[in-house]
């Protein structure tokens, strides 16, 4: 094993998904703490960093993962006073390097775990309205619906 070549700058609160012998990393906060719209791809084979399309909107926290040869964007908050958090799905398209936005979330959240199970995303738990609240509910969005 050797180490992977690091982040090219300072990122925390982002979130990540693989595809295609790619790692994809979307929003989360810079290096100075301020949201960062920017968006990476790690290529494994060539142990290097392309940007993508950066985010239409702030998403600190948002959950993501990959269905078929999409990628989806689920949640994450984009301002904290006041606290908002963003309802919309997105689809990330690596072929085309595009957003689509998809249906809302019934429960906009943050920082939620979530797993692929059949073609479709579990979201678990994940905080709503402020950094101090939480949800102990089980979304699932399916992609083909």
């Amino acid at each position: 094993m050797r180490p992977l070549l690091p982040l090219p700058g300072a990122k925390c609160y982002h979130a990540a998904t693989w595809y295609d012998g790619a790692m994809y990393v979307f929003g989360g906060l810079g290096g100075n703490l301020r949201f960062d719209k920017s968006c990476l791809k790690y290529d494994a084979a060539t142990d290097s960093w392309t940007a993508i399309a950066g985010l239409p909107e702030n998403r600190g926290l948002p959950a993501v993962q990959t269905v078929g040869d999409k990628i989806y964007i689920i949640g994450g908050y984009s301002a904290t006073n006041p606290f908002t958090v963003q309802r919309p799905v997105l689809e990330y398209d690596p072929a085309t390097d595009t957003y689509t936005e998809k249906a809302d979330m019934l429960m906009p959240i943050f920082g939620a775990g979530s797993f692929v199970h059949n073609g479709r995303i579990w979201v678990l738990g994940g905080g709503t309205t402020a950094f101090s609240t939480s949800s102990n509910a089980i979304q699932i969005y399916d992609p083909a619906l």
